[in-house]
């Protein structure tokens, strides 16, 4: 009942607040920003990409997650002449909400206090496939969930539009475990990571 409980504010909150508000109070604002200096990291496109925010939003999100609450937002890295960007859902823009930025700026100090990339056992005929399903999501104008309803497919979330590209890449229905708070089910930050098929390939946290 709790968790149930919980998962119905946070739908409430993003409902609710409205973008401006969201905007300014999860870190997003395109005002001063601190990029981080990132590492010669061993990423490569298709790895799945964490952070957690300094925000209320972001909070939020982190406890929406059952074991871990660890991260608050999702997307996939994309490489481009050897630089990671990351594609992901973004929930505080009007219009389209699948966005392309590079990881620096994904993990820019401003906005994220610590984040890491979880790799997926995919065989090589899979991961082909995912990159054309991925680049062709970045063709379609995805716009955000805001009622997390997994049955409505016209709109996703962030972590849900992993889930969904991995499930269409690979068949497997059963490949990330699903939340379930009383009656409804969601797809989680930590199902994304915490289970059999994710390996942690690094880990940035803000110093």
């Amino acid at each position: 009942m709790r968790n149930k409980i919980r998962i119905g504010i946070v739908v409430s909150v993003v409902v609710v607040v409205n973008a401006l508000l969201i905007y300014n109070v999860s870190g997003v604002s395109s005002g001063h920003t601190e990029e981080v200096k990132l590492p010669k990291l061993v990423i490569e496109t298709g790895d799945l990409v964490f952070r957690n925010g300094h925000g209320l939003i972001s909070r939020m999100f982190q406890n929406c997650s059952l074991k871990e609450k660890k991260y608050g937002h999702s997307g996939i890295v994309i490489l481009r002449d050897n630089i990671p960007y990351v594609a992901h859902v973004q929930q505080d823009r009007p219009g389209p909400s699948l966005i392309v930025e590079p990881l620096s700026q994904f993990w820019n100090k401003s906005i994220c206090n610590e984040g890491a990339v979880y790799r997926l056992d995919l065989n090589n005929s899979q991961m082909e496939n995912f990159k054309k399903v991925l680049h062709t999501n970045l063709r379609k104008k995805i716009i955000f969930d805001a009622k997390f309803d997994m049955n409505e497919h016209s709109s996703v979330y962030c972590s849900e539009w992993i889930h969904d590209l991995v499930i269409e890449t690979t068949g497997d229905s059963s490949y990330f475990p699903i939340s379930v708070a009383g009656n409804f089910k969601y797809i989680a930050l930590d199902n994304l990571y915490l289970n059999q098929h994710a390996q942690l390939i690094y880990n940035y946290s803000k110093k």
